[in-house]
């Protein structure tokens, strides 16, 4: 309601103003001088009415921004009212990117939208283009194509399958995550491992992985790897609010 006050008020100084430059300008189809001078007082007037409107309205209700704001983040989020208080949330209503970030969160690890080969190829022809737009939907968009093409799912980074088309990707990633490294190899598992933890954390703005050395014996050579261990603590705040919107079933996944 405040926005909407606001915007009639604005609206109407404009119409008003516009009035009086008319006049100004032109003085055809006006009567006596005395006229005009009467009649741009009478829109001076309504546009220092409105004015005054804004005036009243910031200096006393500007309060209601916050509240309408806080409710049109709720309305996506569907969040109860008496968890509103609860510090998992605080930051969706502190900071907007935070509402963008938990649904790439829930879209990329939390599977809210599960992929569909079929589908991707429809969005593709839709809204998809490196070479047009470098928005998160595109990047997220591509970053699921990439990770289904490599069977990486529910937040792991274990790579399942033999990536096809890796140069076509590999020219894709670039244009889309404007990544200036000399060396990017979509060939080598490991640098994919890491491209792709890397675009997760920069879509969901959370520092999600945590790497963990291991080695092991192969026909007695010593090997060595990074296992990449997602945060159950942060994957559980997204999961609970998502909850709050889509209730929990077995398409959806849990984390222990």
């Amino acid at each position: 309601m405040y926005d909407a006050l606001v915007a009639h008020a604005n609206g109407q100084i404009a119409k008003h103003k516009a009035n009086v430059n008319i006049y100004l300008n032109q003085s055809i189809g006006i009567g006596e001088h005395s006229d005009i001078i009467e009649t741009i007082e009478k829109e001076i007037n309504k546009i220092g009415h409105y004015e005054e409107q804004l005036s009243v309205l910031e200096k006393h209700f500007k309060d209601n921004i916050d509240a309408e704001y806080y409710e049109r983040i709720n309305n996506i989020l569907m969040i109860p009212t008496e968890q509103l208080l609860d510090n998992d949330y605080k930051e969706l209503f502190i900071n907007p990117q935070a509402v963008h970030n938990h649904f790439n969160f829930c879209n990329l690890i939390l599977m809210d939208e599960k992929f569909s080969e079929k589908k991707f190829q429809k969005n593709l022809k839709l809204n998809y283009s490196v070479n047009v737009s470098w928005s998160d939907e595109n990047r997220v968009l591509w970053l699921k194509k990439l990770m289904f093409n490599l069977g990486i799912f529910g937040g792991s980074l274990n790579i399942t399958k033999k990536l096809e088309n890796a140069k076509q990707l590999e020219t894709e990633y670039i244009k889309l995550f404007r990544d200036r490294s000399k060396k990017i190899d979509f060939t080598d598992d490991k640098q994919l491992e890491k491209i792709v933890k890397k675009c997760i954390e920069t879509l969901t703005g959370e520092k999600l992985y945590t790497g963990k050395q291991k080695e092991s014996n192969l026909d007695g050579k010593r090997i060595k790897w990074t296992e990449y261990v997602i945060n159950e603590g942060i994957s559980n705040k997204h999961l609970k609010i998502l909850w709050n919107r889509k209730p929990p079933d077995n398409n959806i996944l849990i984390i222990d």
